[in-house]
C-alpha cells in the first residue's frame, strides 16, 4: 500500500500516511530525489519501509536508481497509464451514466438503459481505488467496498446488456443477483487471514458469470441475427479476456511460488470501459437514426395520404357542385 525511502538513515520521501487511512500507492509510481549532501563516499545504504495489510497483497516491486532524466521519463508513462487514463476512464464512463439514467428517467419502460447507467457509475466509483492515495475509509472497510462493487456493477453490467441487445437470458438473471447480496455481507463476516482467498474466489464467479454473458450474447447474433448482440459480443470479448488477465494478477498468489513470474503488474479490465460503452453508444445512436428514418417515412406517407384525401375531397365537391347546378336548372 505504502512506502518510505531512507538514505543512510535519513527520510528522503514517501506515500503517504502511515497511519490509517493509510496512503495508497499499489497502484501508483514513486518517485524521490536524492539530495546530493545525504550522498556519502564510499557506502550508501538505502532502506524502503513498506505497508501492508491483512486484506490486501504484499509485495515490492524491484527498485531503481538512477538519473533524474533516465527514471523521469519511465515515471511519467507509468504515471499516464496507470492513473491519469484512469481518470480520464472515469469520467468518460460516468457522464454515460448520467445520460443513461436520463434516458431511463424519460422513458422508463426501458429498463436496461436503468441498469446501465447504474453499472456506470459504480464502474466509475469502483475505478477510483486504482489512483486514491487518501480514502475516507480504514483499508479493511474500504476493501470490501471495493471488491464487493465489482461484484454489484458487474451484474448491472450483464444484466442491462442481455436486456439491451434481447439476446435472452432469462434463468442467468436470478443467478446474477446472487453474488450482489452475498458478497459484501461474506467479505463483512469472513476472518482476515481468509480474506484474499474469498475475494479470488467471488472474482472468479463474477468472471464465469460475464463468460456465460457472453454465449447468450454469441447465440442471438449467430442463431438469430441479432446485430446488436454481435456488437455486444465483440465488446464483452474482450472484457472476459481481460478480466481474466486481471483474475490471474489478483490471485497468483495462490498459484504461483514467486509472484510476477510471468504477468505483467499492469491491471488492464478498466481500460475495456470506453469499448463497452462505444458498443452501447454505437447501438443507440444506430436505433435512433433507424426510428427517424421510420418516422420521416411515416410522415411522408401520411403527408401523401392527406394529399389523396384532399383531392378525393376537391373531386368530390366539384361534383356536388354539378349536380347542384343541374338541379337548379332543370328546376
Amino acid at each position: 500500500l505504502n512506502a518510505a525511502v531512507y538514505l543512510n538513515g535519513r527520510h528522503i520521501g514517501d506515500g503517504g500516511d502511515f497511519q490509517e487511512p493509510y496512503g495508497r500507492n499499489w497502484n501508483r509510481p514513486l518517485l524521490f530525489l536524492v539530495p546530493p549532501a545525504l550522498l556519502q563516499p564510499g557506502e550508501n545504504t538505502l532502506h524502503v519501509r513498506l505497508l501492508s495489510h491483512a486484506y490486501t497483497q504484499a509485495s515490492l516491486h524491484p527498485v531503481s536508481i538512477g538519473p533524474d532524466k533516465l527514471l523521469r521519463p519511465k515515471f511519467e508513462r507509468a504515471l499516464f497509464l496507470r492513473v491519469t487514463l484512469n481518470q480520464t476512464a472515469s469520467l468518460l464512463i460516468a457522464s454515460m451514466g448520467v445520460l443513461m439514467l436520463t434516458l431511463w428517467w424519460r422513458r422508463k419502460r426501458d429498463v436496461a438503459y436503468g441498469y446501465f447507467g447504474v453499472s456506470a457509475l459504480l464502474w466509475a466509483a469502483q475505478s477510483t481505488n486504482l489512483y486514491l492515495q487518501a480514502v475516507p475509509l480504514a483499508t479493511a472497510q474500504w476493501e470490501i467496498v471495493i471488491n464487493s462493487s465489482f461484484q454489484i456493477f458487474s451484474a448491472f453490467l450483464l444484466i442491462s446488456l442481455l436486456r439491451f441487445s434481447a439476446a435472452g437470458g432469462r434463468p442467468l438473471i436470478p443467478l446474477l443477483w446472487l453474488p450482489v447480496f452475498a458478497s459484501p455481507l461474506s467479505q463483512i463476516w469472513v476472518p482476515a487471514p481468509h480474506y484474499l482467498a474469498l475475494t479470488a474466489f467471488w472474482h472468479v464467479v463474477t468472471l464465469l458469470s460475464a463468460f456465460v454473458t457472453l454465449l447468450f450474447l454469441l447465440r442471438a447474433a449467430i442463431k438469430w441475427h441479432n446485430r446488436d448482440a454481435g456488437l455486444m459480443a465483440g465488446a464483452m470479448g474482450l472484457v472476459v479476456l481481460l478480466a481474466g488477465h486481471d483474475w490471474l494478477m489478483h490471485s497468483q498468489h495462490f498459484w504461483l511460488h514467486r509472484p510476477h513470474e510471468f504477468l505483467d503488474d499492469l491491471y488492464l479490465l478498466h481500460y475495456s470501459a470506453p469499448l463497452v460503452f462505444l458498443a452501447v453508444g454505437m447501438i443507440m445512436t444506430s436505433r435512433f437514426v433507424r426510428v427517424l428514418n421510420e418516422f420521416e417515412a411515416l410522415n411522408d406517407d401520411l403527408e401523401n395520404r392527406v394529399q389523396a384525401k384532399h383531392a378525393q375531397l376537391q373531386d368530390s365537391f366539384t361534383r356536388m357542385r354539378a349536380l347542384e347546378m343541374d338541379q337548379a336548372v332543370a328546376e
